[in-house]
């Protein structure tokens, strides 16, 4: 499992998963039925392996783009759990 304690975002991963290469799992309903509350965002598999729009990486600064553009980042799973920052 991952944490992103910036925003609390969780994200389920395989243990083969390593620093850039991370294979995202969908965590158990029984886990993140008890752990859900306002203020944690569980994501999914498939929201994770989406590829990030041009538009929505306009919010990012530009420190932050200029990693997603040099480490080729496209996923939400890969700019969320960067190993990066």
């Amino acid at each position: 499992m991952l944490i992103n304690s910036a925003y609390y975002i969780i994200a389920g991963v395989t243990i083969e998963s390593e620093w850039l290469n991370l294979y995202f799992i969908d965590l158990p309903n029984d886990f993140t039925e008890q752990i859900k509350n306002d203020n944690i965002i569980i994501l999914d598999k498939n929201k994770l392996e989406t590829k990030v729009s041009n538009s929505e990486l306009e919010i990012l600064d530009k420190q932050e783009i200029k990693q997603v553009e040099y480490w080729l980042s496209e996923t939400y799973g890969e700019i969320i759990f960067n190993g990066y920052d």
